[in-house]
């Protein structure tokens, strides 16, 4: 509920101070969930599981907007301007906001492919929309189909094209199970979450031989997304698996320090380095 008023506090400040509202509670749950705070895992299920119910309240919301018989009318228009938007317009802005960044030249051409698509852009055409211009209807209309469009023809061939371009590498398996720490005193300790870098199932060190900060405990180790390990002393651990600890708030830095490291000093030619396919 705090986290929850905070948002509304800032989104709400934002709005009398007569800029982006949405901006800023972006960049506010940025600045959280980099930062390490009691109770930080609970907060995190928490906000999850309300943005699930934002998302689909959004899209009920959105589709009583549409009326598919009113785009006999700019079918024509739309095909335009998926193309221009496709291959001049998105392309040349991901060249050029992105010189100097070493990013390389396949995984560009990837991103230029990864157009208009989301609920972004409708919920932006809805702007003129609510704003009562004449052409807001179809401005709204026009976007709407071409994003129809994208997820069409964009969206399914993203993994044909990840593939080709050979950037592509198995997905992380989501963990099935967590841990929440739920108490009503007052304490610094909670659940810290790692995950351990790839590659899946590489060897890794024991916990007795990890040199952890006085007082955490490691409480759950989940393997392949649905494999449950009771964490011993003389278990070993692998690459991909999610480590849950129970420790002090502060220590969270120094704890996924030693994990990581211990990871990739034993694997330093572990290949990060690409896109997941999901």
């Amino acid at each position: 509920m705090l986290t929850l008023g905070v948002i509304l506090l800032i989104f709400g400040l934002a709005e009398m101070a007569k800029s982006s509202a949405m901006l800023a509670v972006f960049i506010a749950g940025y600045v959280m969930g980099n930062k390490p705070f009691v109770h930080r895992q609970g907060v995190a299920n928490f906000v999850s599981a309300l943005s699930v119910v934002a998302d689909i309240s959004m899209f009920v919301l959105m589709g009583l907007l549409v009326f598919p018989s009113q785009w006999s009318g700019l079918w024509l228009q739309g095909l335009i301007l998926f193309a221009v938007l496709s291959f001049i317009a998105r392309p040349l802005a991901v060249w050029i906001g992105t010189i100097g960044m070493k990013i390389r030249p396949r995984h560009k051409l990837f991103i230029s492919w990864a157009g208009l698509r989301g609920a972004v852009p409708i919920i932006l055409a809805t702007y003129p929309l609510a704003a009562g211009l004449t052409v807001g209807e179809e401005i709204f209309n026009l976007v709407f189909f071409v994003v129809i469009l994208s997820v069409a023809i964009q969206g399914s061939t993203l993994g044909v094209l990840a593939r080709w371009l050979k950037i592509s590498s198995i997905a992380r398996p989501k963990p099935l199970y967590n841990l929440e720490l739920v108490t009503m005193a007052k304490s610094d300790m909670d659940l810290i979450v790692v995950d351990m870098p790839g590659p899946p199932g590489a060897p890794g060190p024991r916990i007795a031989d990890l040199n952890l900060p006085p007082g955490c405990v490691i409480t759950l180790i989940t393997r392949r997304g649905s494999e449950v390990i009771a964490p011993k002393g003389s278990t070993q651990l692998q690459g991909w698996d999610q480590i849950t600890i129970l420790a002090h708030v502060k220590d969270e830095a120094e704890i996924t320090k030693v994990l990581l490291h211990s990871q990739n000093n034993l694997h330093p030619k572990a290949d990060d380095d690409s896109t997941e396919q999901q």
